[in-house]
């Protein structure tokens, strides 16, 4: 039976694009993707910071990895795959908010277009991009066909 789509698990995984174009993740480095992949859009994230939740078997109209990787960059994007619980435990809530457009649309509340530059959303940056952010995949490229899951 499927889970409430408006409870998000703590066993799910979410997505965070990370624009090509702006060098916030080199995969050639050994390094994680910069803070700033996790910073909220000046205008677009008023209520939290914007991610995606992973297709699965209880929510197969998520987004898939490679669908949930295509928007309007020319250049495409990495995207940053990371758990819910992982994120929890650190005291980083994850909270439903789908769209028409993607119903696996999530928002991190504690990360938001007013408290962008504060010191304690950087904080916050920077623990999800060296800490609990699993992996990286891509590049994908908006010319791919047909992004790889």
């Amino acid at each position: 039976m499927p889970l409430d789509a408006a409870f998000v698990g703590d066993d799910e995984f979410i997505y965070r694009r990370i624009p090509v174009s702006t060098g916030w993740y080199d995969p050639a480095a050994a390094e994680p993707a910069s803070p700033r992949a996790f910073q909220p859009h000046p205008e677009n994230d008023p209520e939290g910071l914007s991610v995606s939740r992973a297709k699965s078997e209880e929510h197969p109209d998520f987004p898939s990895l490679g669908e949930a990787s295509l928007g309007p960059s020319r250049h495409g994007y990495f995207v940053a795959v990371l758990r819910v619980g992982d994120l929890r435990q650190r005291g980083i809530d994850v909270v439903a908010d789908p769209l028409e457009e993607n119903p696996g649309h999530a928002l991190i509340p504690d990360l938001t277009s007013g408290n962008r530059n504060s010191a304690g959303t950087w904080e916050l940056m920077s623990i999800l991009a060296d800490e609990l952010t699993l992996r990286v995949e891509g590049p994908f490229h908006v010319a791919d066909e047909s992004p790889t899951d």
